[in-house]
């Protein structure tokens, strides 16, 4: 796993996107020192599934707040 600052990220996406797929390596990107992205190299015919997995997990954790009361309601937000 490498890991890149937000400017690096800016100034050399092209080949920190290339390496990924080529080396198959995910990329954390960090401002100031700490993590704020995870860039993940997928197979095009795993795209559907890369996708899902995380949207469900989610779902499932949503779900699971609600049920245990840890949401807050709009009216608190707004």
């Amino acid at each position: 796993m490498k890991f890149y600052t937000v400017a690096e990220l800016k100034t050399h996406i092209s080949r920190i996107l290339a390496m990924g797929k080529k080396n198959h390596t995910e990329a954390v990107i960090t401002r100031h020192g700490k993590p704020l992205a995870l860039l993940i190299p997928i197979d095009p015919e795993d795209l559907e599934w890369s996708l899902r997995e995380p949207i469900r997990a989610r779902l499932r954790k949503a779900a699971q707040e609600r049920r245990t009361g840890k949401t807050v309601s709009l009216r608190k937000l707004v």
